[in-house]
């Protein structure tokens, strides 16, 4: 089926057991999937314990902001511009801490404790 079809159509399809895809416009490009999909990927590499994942939070901001923004939901763009600022410091910290060397010793703790 092309083109949008109405919510008693989708409800039907439901019932028969077909997936259904909501979208808020035909002419839009569903920026919405974006940033979900970001924020799902760099949630996913938070919980895994990776911290690479500066880059695409800043991705989904950007992508937040200017939809909402769009959209005229104020309020929220103002929540994820908010969150933003805290992603861009995050970033150039991490991306500071990264290009720190720190020298490694071989020497064991606790031959230290005993030789002190």
């Amino acid at each position: 089926m092309t083109g949008l079809a109405t919510i008693g159509r989708a409800l039907e399809e439901l019932r028969l057991g077909r997936p259904v895809l909501v979208v808020d416009d035909e002419d839009r490009e569903n920026e919405g999937d974006v940033v979900l999909a970001g924020s799902m990927l760099a949630t996913y590499g938070m919980a895994r314990g990776w911290v690479e994942f500066w880059l695409i939070w800043i991705l989904v901001d950007i992508v937040g902001v200017t939809t909402l923004i769009q959209a005229e939901y104020y309020p929220t763009a103002g929540m994820y511009l908010f969150y933003a600022v805290f992603v861009v410091i995050g970033f150039v910290v991490w991306l500071r801490a990264s290009r720190t060397v720190v020298e490694v010793t071989d020497t064991d703790p606790s031959e230290q404790a005993v030789s002190a």
